[in-house]
């Protein structure tokens, strides 16, 4: 278990290495992968009182609509953009630990969704999308490679759903990071904390990102990505 307020980055690294390493026994397609690493995360992060910190983790990829299994592709919004596929999900309520329970984010267009349209242009997956610096939340990145999405206050945040999410669930930060695999395709890791963090605490998280990252890219490029 990983205490995130006074856990080191080393630690953290430590923790994403060993389940990095567990994880080969027990995937076996980028689904499972992406449901392993959601549901790690939010078990191994805890608040003071040994509670989840995190009252809902996902991971999501960027698909065309092409690549999408007939079901998704029902259901995906209209247009021609690439969608942001939900592969792994685990939360506080059963029905975000199992992503066909999902009723409205299986597949999210980034130009109908101000917080994936934020999150990809501040972590640069999007390199020709510009950021505002001028805009109340702006990405917070240190001097390394990793870029991170980071809201230090979630309620009231214009991005995020507020009456039947962020207030009733008490979300109060998000912190996420991705990458691009070589394949090119994009990948989206987002944690909802029930706690306020800090610009400190949001970077010791991301001390998972060369660890996830390099676990999913190992599944990106398998036959089938589905479980």
């Amino acid at each position: 278990m990983i205490n995130l307020y006074q856990a080191t980055s080393e630690e953290i690294s430590d923790l994403a290495r060993s389940l990095w390493q567990e994880s080969f026994n027990q995937v076996a397609s980028f689904e499972q992968a992406a449901q392993y690493c959601a549901r790690e995360i939010q078990d191994q992060f805890r608040q003071e009182d040994g509670q989840s910190l995190f009252a809902l983790v996902r991971v999501y990829r960027l698909m065309a609509r092409s690549e999408l299994p007939a079901d998704l592709k029902q259901i995906a919004p209209s247009g021609s953009a690439p969608v942001w596929t939900l592969f792994g999900t685990s939360g506080d309520e059963p029905a975000w630990c199992d992503r066909n329970l999902s009723k409205a984010h299986k597949v999210c267009a980034e130009e109908s969704s101000p917080m994936f349209k934020l999150a990809a242009a501040q972590i640069n997956l999007k390199n020709d999308a510009p950021i505002d610096t001028e805009a109340p939340i702006v990405a917070q990145r240190d001097n390394s490679l990793v870029h991170y999405f980071y809201i230090a206050e979630a309620q009231n945040s214009p991005v995020i759903v507020q009456d039947s999410f962020a207030m009733p669930y008490g979300i109060r930060s998000v912190v996420g990071f991705g990458c691009k695999f070589m394949s090119g395709n994009d990948c989206l890791i987002l944690a909802f904390a029930k706690d306020s963090l800090t610009i400190a605490e949001a970077l010791r998280f991301v001390a998972l990102s060369p660890f996830v990252p390099t676990l999913l890219a190992h599944f990106d490029r398998k036959t089938s990505l589905w479980a």
